[in-house]
């Protein structure tokens, strides 16, 4: 024999061989650790909160490193995953340093204690059950015991920051909030659009805030029961949107084993692409947060967590506050304008589903928004989505027409489509937020229902007739019946003056705005900011006084918008002597519309008569 082996025989090892090795690859992916929850990370010696972490089929971002290294960075970099953290040295963001805050009538004192915050203040379940108790008469009740709580876990990181203490199971706020961009501490009470005559609650994090700032929560509370609310991951992670992975890993490691026929079940693999569902599904993964909704089964998720699941169909399970439902204006009548728009930051999808765009069938929040690909992790828009670009994607047709549709030079922030189409009228986080409503300027919409319209918003020295006029002229809209004041007062100097609470902090915002001031001169608005340092809303009174700070003469102007009220007029009379001191161009027929005269000084009885019809009706913006 010559000692090779005949070609059969070496085609039988080696077809051998590369079963053996196969086989040896499955074993090994089959006895591969199964990927572990992760772990609310903190310091050494800083205690997790009273939440059990891990959830059956999930298997939390940890998991999806391995594979998805560029996509889990992304996410890493978000304020998705900075929503909610365990407290510690890496994740507390406010001094905690022997701090003493004071705040109607109650005192806080914080103390940092290694990688350990604590803060003494009354027991909160406490506190809110005294709210339901009646005095003796005669008998004031006796002031609640400080006691000290060690705060456990922390939610937001990118315009303030709130701070949880733990009783038993449940987890309460603290009622202070760190301002992040003022650098500051201020009473939660003033950092919602609510009531100043509201009473005080503390507020339960285990039945309210779990649901949007956690994956995959499950409260645990049944029948008067309070157990520990169980969630996948804290922040939205990596499930929220994808759907629970454990599923889609035992594919990858069965399909890995398999190479040949991976490609061929690609189509198998459970987990959800939300960039590959029809625009309404991939919407909904949004709208589980970004809307304003009901469980259709309350019980059910109290003691259970929801049933939806990415790629469902999140309306068949929740009741969703439609704009102009009798649902929605009895539970939240407040956060939308007069015609049923949304104006509430948060509830994007309420906007969204209002919208032609939307009706047609191609738009999602995906068409400009994405969780891995955004320019900023503020609003993470993609690339060159915060323009015109947003809107050409669909209508490639408009490119070369701009100016001539628009009736503002090509560059111009008249010739934004965003600005005319999706204008600043929703609130939240103390600043004027786009409306997701897509629709175009109206001035009939503005008379009748008191939205504000995009033309004003930005021409904010021109009466809502100046609008009505242009509409008319540029695009055919019908001739507009409207008042003498609508006819010839600014219609922002109306909304300042004489709105609600939602309208005037829309306005302060608006009076701050650079393509507005570019647009209406920056030398007129102090005075109605002035007016507005005083606004009984708190966070009426912090924009105003952030706009007032972009005018001239104003960069250096100290003011604490928490001040008690005579510290407030103080404020507002320098603030208009300020203004009256400076030298101003003469404004000419256009200075009437402004309350303001021939020599640019303000009218102030006329000033006076719109302010004391303001509408003081109570407004609570729930963001």
């Amino acid at each position: 024999m010559s000692g090779r082996l005949p070609i059969r025989a070496k085609i039988v090892m080696i077809v051998a061989g590369l079963v053996l090795l196969a086989a040896l690859g499955y074993w090994r992916l089959s006895t591969r650790p199964k990927p572990q929850p992760a772990k609310p990370t903190a310091a050494a010696g800083v205690v997790p909160p009273p939440i059990q972490f891990g959830r059956d089929e999930y298997v939390t971002s940890v998991a999806c490193l391995k594979c998805h290294p560029e996509q889990h960075k992304t996410w890493q970099n978000s304020y998705h995953r900075t929503m909610t953290q365990v407290a510690g040295p890496e994740s507390v963001v406010a001094p905690f340093d022997d701090v003493h805050l004071e705040s109607r009538g109650r005192t806080y004192h914080l103390q940092r204690r290694g990688d350990e915050y604590w803060i003494n203040m009354t027991e909160p379940q406490q506190e809110n059950e005294r709210k339901n108790q009646v005095p003796e008469r005669g008998r004031p009740a006796a002031p609640l015991p400080l006691v000290p709580q060690r705060v456990v876990m922390t939610t937001g990181s990118h315009v303030a920051q709130t701070y949880w203490v733990a009783v038993a199971n449940e987890l309460w706020q603290v009622p202070w909030v760190y301002h992040i961009e003022e650098q500051r501490w201020i009473p939660d009470d003033d950092s919602f659009l609510l009531p100043p005559d509201k009473d005080h609650l503390y507020h339960r994090w285990n039945t309210n805030c779990v649901k949007c700032h956690t994956s995959a929560p499950v409260p645990g509370q049944s029948e008067g029961i309070v157990k520990r609310t169980q969630v996948a991951e804290f922040g939205i992670a990596c499930e929220a949107c994808h759907g629970p992975g454990q599923a889609h890993v035992r594919f990858r490691e069965q399909t890995s084993a398999k190479p040949l026929a991976a490609a061929a079940n690609l189509a198998e693999d459970p987990i959800i692409n939300p960039g590959r569902l029809d625009p309404m599904r991939a919407s909904q993964i949004c709208a589980q947060c970004h809307s304003d909704h009901s469980e259709a089964d309350l019980q059910g998720w109290l003691e259970h967590g929801s049933s939806f699941r990415p790629g469902n169909d999140l309306e068949s399970q929740v009741q969703m506050h439609r704009p102009n439902t009798r649902e929605a204006k009895e539970k939240y009548g407040n956060g939308y304008w007069g015609d049923g728009t949304c104006r509430t930051g948060g509830d994007e999808y309420l906007g969204l589903i209002a919208s032609k765009c939307n009706a047609g069938g191609k738009l999602s929040c995906l068409s400009c928004h994405s969780m891995h690909g955004y320019e900023s992790n503020t609003d993470q828009l993609k690339p060159r989505m915060n323009g015109s670009q947003a809107c050409l994607q669909c209508h490639a047709e408009m490119q070369d027409k701009i100016p001539e549709h628009t009736h503002h030079a090509a560059q111009s922030s008249g010739s934004n489509c965003l600005n005319c189409h999706m204008p600043h009228i929703t609130y939240a986080l103390f600043k004027g937020i786009r409306s997701h409503r897509i629709d175009s300027p109206s001035a009939a919409v503005t008379a009748a229902t008191g939205r504000p319209n995009a033309c004003n918003l930005c021409h904010l020295d021109k009466p809502l007739g100046w609008t009505a006029d242009k509409l008319t002229q540029w695009f055919g809209q019908p001739a507009v019946e409207l008042t003498e004041q609508q006819k010839t007062t600014s219609s922002m100097v109306s909304m300042a003056l004489q709105g609600d609470a939602a309208d005037r902090v829309i306005a302060a915002w608006h009076l701050g705005w650079e393509p507005a001031r570019q647009a209406s001169r920056d030398d007129w608005q102090a005075p109605f900011l002035a007016y507005l340092l005083d606004d009984p809303y708190s966070v009426v009174r912090y924009v105003s006084f952030r706009s007032l700070r972009t005018l001239p003469g104003y960069k250096e102007f100290a003011y604490d918008f928490t001040a008690a009220r005579r510290n407030r007029q103080r404020a507002k009379n320098l603030a208009l002597e300020i203004w009256q001191a400076q030298t101003r161009q003469p404004f000419g027929d256009s200075g009437s519309a402004l309350l303001l005269d021939n020599q640019g000084q303000l009218n102030s009885p006329a000033a006076d008569k719109l302010f004391r019809r303001r509408d003081n009706r109570p407004i609570v913006i729930f963001e």
